[in-house]
């Protein structure tokens, strides 16, 4: 993502699907459960592995994750979800979450998002 600051022009959020972006942003929240729910269906253990509070928390970490979707779609440029991945990866090691959970987390928001 080119930064403004060091001369390079602000990313174009119109390059790419603007409309689909607008429409992932305003269904936020039922994605994210929806995510959260296809991740519990494929793997049961994350719900005893991390307990109602760390529930939440992956719920709440999903919004984030969206709206990085949305730019990425919107720019029809992947960087801003890589580089939520790349400040999300220390937190969740601090947490003790595993990737293989953000990973169900992520295949579920795939699957979700074909419904918006």
């Amino acid at each position: 993502m080119p930064h403004p600051s060091l001369g390079a022009a602000p990313q174009d959020l119109t390059a790419g699907f603007p409309a689909a972006a607008e429409r992932l942003r305003a269904a936020r929240s039922r994605l994210g459960a929806r995510a959260l729910e296809v991740a519990l269906e494929q793997d049961p253990s994350i719900a005893t592995r991390h307990g109602e509070l760390g529930l939440r928390k992956l719920l709440r970490d999903t919004e984030p994750l969206i709206d990085r979707l949305a730019i990425a779609v919107a720019a029809s440029d992947r960087t801003a979800v890589a580089a939520w991945a790349d400040w999300v990866a220390p937190l969740y090691r601090r947490r003790r979450v595993p990737m293989d959970d953000l990973i169900q987390v992520c295949e579920g928001l795939k699957q979700a998002v074909l419904a918006v």
